[in-house]
């Protein structure tokens, strides 16, 4: 039992968690650089099972460019500190989180 106990934390740890980083069909989409501000800041946490192999929630990032008509973005995704507390809780059934981040220019 505490062998299975071990093995059930450490997948809370080590995951797969794959992101599309996408733009919309038909829709050109420049990448700013790691210095530049976009005026827009936009998050969404996406949800997974299997501890980040099967994403429960839509992890693309195309909604979001879409949504707000960014014509140039930066993205990033990484753990937040409630993700860390919510992984903590619903990881022993496999589900956990990951903040994605869409920053970018919209277009006019």
């Amino acid at each position: 039992m505490k062998k299975l106990i071990a093995i059930l934390i450490l997948f809370n740890f080590i995951a797969c968690y794959a992101v599309r980083y996408v733009a919309p069909p038909q829709k050109e989409v420049k990448l700013m650089s790691e210095v530049e501000t976009g005026k827009v800041k936009l998050t969404k946490r996406v949800w997974y099972a299997v501890w980040g192999l099967v994403p429960i929630t839509d992890n693309s990032t195309e909604d979001l460019i879409q949504k707000y008509n960014l014509k140039s973005v930066k993205v990033k995704s990484y753990f937040s500190f409630l993700d860390y507390i919510i992984s903590a809780f619903t990881g022993y059934f496999t589900i956990v989180t990951l903040t994605l981040e869409v920053e970018g220019e919209p277009a006019e």
